[in-house]
């Protein structure tokens, strides 16, 4: 029988994890939204999400190395 820690993903994966959904989420956005804005704007938009998403992902990733350590 598996236990939680089994289940558990790594920092490295839950990374890429989180950066391929971004990743999709904007090329959905790109792909619904090209007849009704410029091109320009969308890439402009999209870069701006693609950069805060990263941004934030390793912020998250530090505050759970912060924790790991404070619990070790």
């Amino acid at each position: 029988m598996k236990s939680l820690h089994d289940y558990h993903m790594s920092g490295t994966q839950s990374f890429i994890a989180g950066f391929t959904s971004e990743v999709i989420s904007i090329f959905l956005i790109i792909y619904f939204f090209r007849n009704l804005v410029p091109e320009d704007i969308l890439l402009i938009c999209s870069s701006v999400i693609l950069c805060i998403s990263i941004f934030f992902s390793f912020v998250n990733e530090d505050a759970k190395l912060s924790v790991r350590e404070l619990h070790s």
